[in-house]
């Protein structure tokens, strides 16, 4: 975090201020993506620094690699497309507008289009849907410096003295070019284009000399020369390693149907070169991938950003007044990687790493069209900042990128660019910035127990009434059964509410509310049928009999409204006496019951006045017991 801070008031959001010798309004972020390679015209790889070194066995070839489809590449679709969730999968919507412009986060993945195996990437685009498509309906815009490395090449025995510069030239540009994959090792990007280039012709050797080949132990006589010493084979390319380790959001890239708030920015950028400071205006989207912090608790986020900037010229000193144009920065964090806390009223700040977002730029001189669009990639070199105000629909954007350029004499300059981008107008109290969209704030209802009915469970009402959103557009409520993979309970509709029969147990059922613009969060709720009641036992005999002349037997039986019981048990009976005023006294004989299981036979009732009572008994599948006092009164027959 910043280390002083002032409180602007953006409604009631503040905007976070720096202190420091510039009496301006920035913090530090932003502008991750080696922006110095566009201010020296794409020439150099930002913090590689070839080293010329002359050596009479050895002429020097100068390669370079780029690539227009690789990560970080910057695309735009040729023709209405479908968008899908994964390399061939299930479609999620339409680019329908040809040059809609996006950022390559993941791929290559073979998959079929149209019935042939081709190439799929997953592409950003700076309007919804986000997701996979096929190479062959993207079109690069510019191209991903992948390296830039000077080498040692030995002479050819069979130029048998000294080569002339066309052997040279043609040797660099053909046989070292094409020989650059097996000699790095490395699996290039299959639309890699490499080009080489002889330098310092005037030094060539004058004679083959066999002790190139020897000191140079790589078979294809092609040395490094970043490592020095003129002996030591080739190194990989070292700018390669800006590719790795991308964010895999889930997809952060891909914000159709995921928790995405979607900010409008505007705002300026200072260019810092040397002493001297340049500004430029700067504008575009940033995504904030999550759920809406709840009121007044800390969440996590991640950020995407797409941003694009106002023609520029710096004169720098190996220049002549050069315009930079079509500058833009795109790029994203691993999800979940902001940690955002509140801050004052429903502003909520928090930091990005330093290395936290993987990020590409681009842009041109204006005067070398024919050279296109160039892009670079990497992670941001110091602390990013954002702020959202939920509430009050803002956000903010802002910090710097330290670094170099670098020129064809190896002059160096120190740059720094600040870019800020949201909140409101220190001047005009104006928004610079519009939560254009926000995720709905999903309410799957409370959890429930409820009581089971039947063999099959009981009917279960959930509903996503509760469910809110702040730009008040919903579209639908999805519900699954068991999480965000489970089977569709109904069909997706406007209705919040879903009605089902459950059987006994827990489960969990999983809202997905969707708005109008495709983004959309999720809630779960718990529901567990239960069993609390126990069986219910009948007697199944009469409240009276008369004494009987063979032996009578009662069967008792259990029914549970959830299912099966054990058996019925009876474990024990009692004979009673009725005297005439109505009391019951213990009978001392003449009552002979047999017990069996479920059922009571009566073998000599004792006679008249006789009163039998036993207690049978039984356990549904949920533990409950059941119980119950049965009895028969031997009542005087008619008559006697």
């Amino acid at each position: 975090m910043l280390p002083v801070r002032d409180v602007l008031h953006w409604n009631s959001a503040p905007v976070i201020r720096q202190r420091g010798g510039r009496n301006r309004r920035y913090a530090r972020v932003l502008a991750a993506a080696v922006l110095p390679l566009l201010l020296s015209g794409c020439n150099w790889i930002f913090g590689l620094t070839p080293t010329k070194t002359a050596t009479p066995t050895f002429y020097t070839c100068e390669c370079s690699c780029v690539t227009g489809f690789a990560l970080g590449a910057t695309v735009r679709n040729t023709q209405d497309i479908a968008v899908r969730t994964s390399a061939g999968g299930s479609a999620i919507g339409r680019q329908m507008i040809p040059g809609t412009e996006g950022m390559i986060v993941e791929g290559p993945v073979t998959a079929p289009f149209n019935m042939v195996d081709v190439p799929w990437w997953n592409v950003t685009f700076v309007t919804d849907p986000s997701g996979w498509v096929p190479e062959v309906a993207l079109e690069a815009i510019g191209t991903v410096a992948l390296a830039e490395e000077e080498f040692k090449v030995c002479l050819l025995p069979e130029w048998e003295g000294a080569p002339t510069d066309d052997q040279v030239n043609t040797h660099c540009e053909t046989t070292v070019r094409d020989a650059l994959r097996d000699i790095t090792g490395q699996d290039l990007p299959p639309s890699t284009s490499c080009t080489c280039a002889a330098t310092n012709l005037s030094s060539i050797p004058t004679n083959y000399n066999s002790s190139c080949r020897a000191e140079c132990t790589d078979p294809s006589g092609v040395c490094t020369s970043q490592r020095g010493g003129g002996g030591t084979p080739l190194a990989p390319l070292a700018a390669t390693t800006m590719l790795v380790d991308e964010p895999a959001p889930d997809p952060l890239s891909a914000s159709l149907f995921s928790p995405t708030s979607t900010c409008e920015v505007e705002g300026s950028a200072e260019v810092h070169l040397d002493d001297r400071v340049f500004t430029t205006s700067a504008q575009g989207t940033v995504q904030i991938h999550g759920s809406v912090c709840t009121a007044g608790e800390p969440c996590n986020v991640g950020i995407s950003y797409h941003l694009t900037f106002g023609n520029i010229t710096i004169p720098i000193r190996w220049h002549s007044d050069p315009t930079f144009v079509d500058l833009s920065v795109s790029g994203a964090t691993d999800a979940q990687t902001v940690s955002l806390a509140p801050f004052i009223g429903p502003l909520y700040v928090g930091d990005v790493a330093i290395g936290g977002t993987f990020g590409a730029a681009r842009g041109r001189r204006e005067t070398l069209v024919d050279l296109g669009h160039v892009v670079v990639a990497g992670r941001n070199q110091h602390v990013l900042q954002l702020a959202v105000d939920w509430t009050n629909k803002h956000c903010l954007l802002a910090g710097d990128l330290a670094g170099t350029l670098l020129d064809d004499d190896g002059n160096v300059a120190e740059l720094n660019m600040i870019v800020e981008v949201g909140g409101l107008d220190d001047g005009t109290n104006q928004p610079l910035s519009q939560l254009m969209n926000q995720p709905p704030r999903p309410d799957a209802g409370a959890d429930q127990s409820v009581e089971c009915t039947s063999p099959g469970g009981a009917p279960v009402s959930i509903s996503g009434a509760g469910s809110s959103d702040a730009d008040h557009n919903i579209s639908w409520f999805a519900w699954r059964e068991g999480g965000a993979a489970g089977s569709y309970i109904g069909e997706p509709s406007q209705n919040p509410a879903r009605s089902l029969q459950q059987a006994l147990g827990g489960k969990t059922y999983h809202l997905q509310v969707v708005d109008d613009r495709f983004a959309a969060d999720s809630d779960t709720v718990d529901v567990n049928v239960v069993d609390t009641t126990p069986p219910i036992i009948a007697c199944n005999a009469p409240a009276s009999i008369f004494p009987p002349t063979a032996p009578v037997s009662f069967q008792a039986t259990a029914t549970d409204s959830c299912g099966a019981t054990s058996a019925v048990s009876i474990d024990e009976f009692a004979c009673f006496e009725v005297k005439s005023n109505g009391r019951i006294v213990d009978k001392k004989d003449g009552c002979d019951i047999d017990l069996s299981g479920d059922t009571l036979t009566i073998l000599d009732s004792g006679g008249v006045n006789t009163l039998i009572r036993w207690w049978p008994h039984t356990t549904d599948t949920s533990s409950n017991v059941g119980q119950t006092t049965c009895e028969v009164f031997i009542a005087r027959p008619p008559g006697k």
